[in-house]
């Protein structure tokens, strides 16, 4: 985890200083009772108990913790915090939850309109459009995209063997694209083609699982199928309801003053993600003012869907970190202390230990990230002289990337080392 009093890449002192609750204690124990409420309070959301409750604690831990952990956050997390926002504001708690079990209200209605639920449609709508207008690279339009992601240091062991199937993965990089444009249409199609969404549903399920066996994209693809169960027709739920035999009912209106509070805040909220967005487009003339910037932040709102944009990348790369240890004996402190191997692993994106951990080191190797990098080292002396002592002590380290064009063909290109970091560890005492 970031120190809290590490700057963030940029140089400048962290934002979530003043925005996150996990800043506000840097001990085990005040970090370990917040990730208990934020667990107590995700049980709590799945099963709709208290659920409005629920939801905003949610979001405040979630939007806290991915500010306390700048340099973690990727595509599900923000995903996954928008969704909270826009939930909070829903009557998530009105059908098939504790809420209503034991209650002598009736139940919720059918369909519910509110600015709010525009706003999330728009929201889940966004992710793809958006992320389809941003794919601009020559690599969408001849059909290589989609193999560049599979020969790449993200892809799954499955990916890399379709990697040598050409023809079918420029068939299917025509069909992502065209699968991104057209999910905002049948997402925000009119309320009478309740089923046009149903299929688009499937078809977003459908695109996450075959992400997740072929791409290493951490926890995306199972947010991405959870974020549009709230889209799911009305027609669907009433057929596995068997009490519930009647017509679809009018779509209610909450006409309350606190409905007519959550409407007003869903909708600047709306208003503030599609300028968010217009703003991510490559020419576009929006800019963005340093207050909308300030509340987008606060709200955790701020958002761009730039995977595999504009282009996908062209080469690939693993870290390499050789440890001299004060008998003279060079180690890889990436893996465990093995012999230094400068080739390239079988399966890239299982050389890293997690998938935040990939994305952390791929941020810092970044020529921005030389903060983190001094962090980093500092952090591997630490990890590796708590556990050896004497001659096996560690002296000094290096952290190197080694990065490698994409061929295809029998060829493969010779990899550039890349230096990015040598440092001396403290001694001790």
């Amino acid at each position: 985890m970031l120190p809290r009093s590490a700057p963030l890449a940029d140089g400048t002192r962290a934002v979530f200083d003043l925005t996150s609750l996990h800043a506000v204690g840097g001990g085990s124990a005040f970090e370990s009772v917040l990730f208990v409420v934020a667990a107590i309070a995700g049980v709590l959301l799945g099963l709709g108990c208290w659920t409005r409750t629920a939801s905003v604690v949610s979001w405040v831990l979630v939007g806290s913790l991915q500010a306390r952990n700048p340099m973690l956050n990727h595509g599900e997390d923000i995903l996954l915090v928008c969704v909270l926002f826009f939930g909070m504001l829903l009557p998530w708690g009105a059908r098939f939850s504790l809420d209503t079990r034991g209650s002598e209200s009736p139940p919720g209605p059918d369909r519910f309109w509110s600015f709010a639920t525009s706003g999330y449609a728009l929201q889940i709508a966004a992710v793809y459009g958006f992320g389809a207008l941003l794919k601009t690279g020559p690599e969408w339009f001849d059909g290589s995209a989609v193999r560049y992601a599979f020969a790449s240091d993200m892809a799954r062991p499955l990916g890399v063997r379709l990697a040598d199937f050409p023809e079918f993965l420029r068939a299917a990089t025509h069909a992502v694209l065209a699968f991104e444009y057209a999910v905002p249409v049948f997402l925000l199609a009119p309320i009478v083609w309740p089923w046009l969404r149903l299929g688009a549903l499937i078809a977003i399920a459908g695109f996450h699982l075959g992400s997740a066996l072929t791409l290493s994209l951490g926890g995306f693809p199972l947010v991405g199928i959870v974020s549009v169960l709230g889209l799911i027709p009305s027609g669907c739920w009433r057929a596995t309801d068997t009490a519930d035999v009647t017509e679809p009912q009018p779509i209610a209106v909450e006409r309350s003053l606190g409905g007519r509070l959550r409407n007003a805040a869903a909708l600047g909220a709306t208003a503030l993600v599609l300028v968010w967005n217009l703003a991510s487009l490559p020419g576009a003339s929006l800019e963005l003012s340093p207050s909308i910037v300030r509340i987008g932040t606060s709200l955790r709102l701020g958002q761009s869907w730039w995977m595999f944009a504009p282009s996908p990348p062209r080469d690939r790369g693993w870290h390499v970190v050789p440890g001299t240890l004060e008998d003279g004996r060079v180690v890889d402190l990436f893996r465990d202390g093995a012999p230094v191997d400068w080739e390239r692993p079988d399966d890239l994106a299982g050389l890293y230990p997690t998938f935040r951990w990939a994305e952390y080191l791929r941020r810092i190797s970044a020529p921005e990230g030389a903060v983190h990098l001094e962090l980093y080292a500092a952090y591997l002396c630490r990890a590796w002289n708590e556990n050896h002592t004497g001659p096996e002590r560690l002296r000094s380290l290096e952290i190197a990337y080694q990065r490698q064009r994409i061929l295809f063909g029998p060829l493969e290109a010779t990899p550039k080392r890349i230096v990015l970091r040598r440092h001396r560890c403290a001694r001790p005492g």
